[in-house]
């Protein structure tokens, strides 16, 4: 328990990793994986023991490091993108024609 604690403590810290190729770091990254899997603001706040401020802080980063507007378009762009850290489950259908 404590272990994992730490490591979502000083994930974080928000320092980049080298060799991570959508640009995010490491909370950014979190909370784009958590947008997959459809938490609210609120919930991934309460998750990663920050504020729901910071997690629209860290979305408006990820929604400019992607080039997405939308999180419909942040779950395509994380599950579908090559080297993605998504979490592999297939993005949402779109509208029927």
């Amino acid at each position: 328990m404590w272990v994992e604690r730490t490591r979502d403590e000083l994930s974080r810290v928000g320092l980049r990793r080298a060799g991570v190729s959508n640009g995010l770091t490491p909370a950014q990254t979190r909370v784009a994986e958590l947008v997959v899997d459809a938490l609210t603001n609120r919930e991934i706040a309460g998750t990663l023991y920050m504020s729901p401020r910071s997690v629209e802080a860290h979305l408006t980063k990820i929604y400019r490091e992607l080039g997405v507007r939308s999180r419909a378009q942040l779950v395509a762009a994380m599950s579908a993108g090559p080297g993605s850290e998504g979490n592999g489950r297939a993005a949402p259908p779109g509208p029927l024609s």
